[in-house]
């Protein structure tokens, strides 16, 4: 089945059943969207960025983003509540199927960060592999 929403970029959802994380459990957690694989296909796999609502240690992961949320800032646009963390390193390819409305968004400086950020490490397990 398609999904009911074509995904912008920034746009954060709720993803049922993710994957563990660092030995975690598989649970719901929100994720960040920042592209389709193909760009043509609307099919086509999506790239997303794991969010946390525990601070990860800053020497595993010295580029985790801090992102706004309704305790910090009522007026924020990004649907999450507590605080919480996007951790570059926890990105994956996930079908399209498995989103649906977004909870809110990122945008501006703080999205571009980010995306950067994500992009080195998919720049880094790439080389690894």
């Amino acid at each position: 089945m398609p999904s009911r929403h074509k995904p912008r970029i920034g746009e954060i959802f709720w993803l049922d059943d993710c994957p563990p994380l660092d030995g975690q459990m598989v649970k719901r957690r929100p994720v960040v969207f920042l592209g389709s694989i193909r760009q043509t296909d609307p099919q086509s796999p999506l790239l997303v960025v794991a969010v946390s609502h525990t601070a990860s240690q800053p020497e595993r992961d010295p580029d985790m983003i801090r992102l706004p949320d309704l305790q910090q800032s009522p007026q924020v646009r990004t649907g999450l509540s507590r605080p919480s963390w996007a951790i570059p390193r926890w990105f994956a390819v996930i079908e399209p199927q498995r989103i649906d409305v977004p909870m809110g968004y990122l945008s501006g400086s703080l999205l571009k960060r980010l995306i950067a950020a994500v992009n080195r490490r998919v720049d880094q397990a790439e080389r690894e592999s």
